[in-house]
């Protein structure tokens, strides 16, 4: 599953966010969960689109990650793929002039989330833990970052809920990528 988003990720690297093509030298390049970056919805039904920045906040989403969205398949996607279980394949191209000298994913997601980065599951980044959503967590992806295009892709379960809908018990992901240059 996880190689076909990645297949999917490298075939769709021309939607990636450059950079200034010299190196600024100790500036931060943020990217943020917003439109750019791709959602897959699955595992039974695979509708490619952009990711959409929530009108619904969940009460339970009290995570607070300054200049990012909470973002997902709202409302188009979900009515028709509600529960028990849903899982979304998110994917953000991101174009670093230079290597970073630091770089954190802070993160937070309805339930649990998978973390890769250029195609290598990064376990610091990554909690299959319920509660995902209660509070920000951050990680250090700088070793796993090269110079020019990158891909971090999250897979976002969302677990059953009797008597769940997709409005009840979203899927959801919210993120801040900072790499300082």
């Amino acid at each position: 599953m996880i190689k076909i988003v990645i297949c999917l990720a490298l075939v769709l690297i021309a939607q990636s966010q450059t950079c200034p093509s010299a190196c600024p030298g100790g500036t931060t390049i943020r990217f943020v969960s917003e439109a750019l970056t791709t959602l897959v919805t699955g595992p039974k039904i695979f509708i490619q689109a952009p990711a959409v920045l929530n009108t619904f906040i969940h009460g339970a989403w009290t995570a607070s990650i300054p200049g990012s969205s909470w973002i997902s398949d709202e409302p188009v996607l979900s009515v028709s793929l509600s529960p028990p279980e849903t899982f979304r394949y998110y994917t953000r191209f991101i174009n670093l002039p230079c290597s970073p000298t630091s770089a954190t994913i802070v993160w937070a997601a309805d339930n649990s989330l998978k973390t890769y980065v250029n195609g290598q599951y990064v376990p610091a980044c990554s909690n299959q833990n319920e509660n995902n959503h209660g509070a920000a967590k951050s990680c250090d992806i700088k070793s796993l970052l090269t110079v020019g295009n990158n891909v971090i892709s999250w897979v976002v379960r969302n677990w059953a809920q009797g008597g769940g809908s997709p409005y009840s018990n979203p899927t959801r992901l919210r993120y801040r990528i900072d790499a300082v240059v």
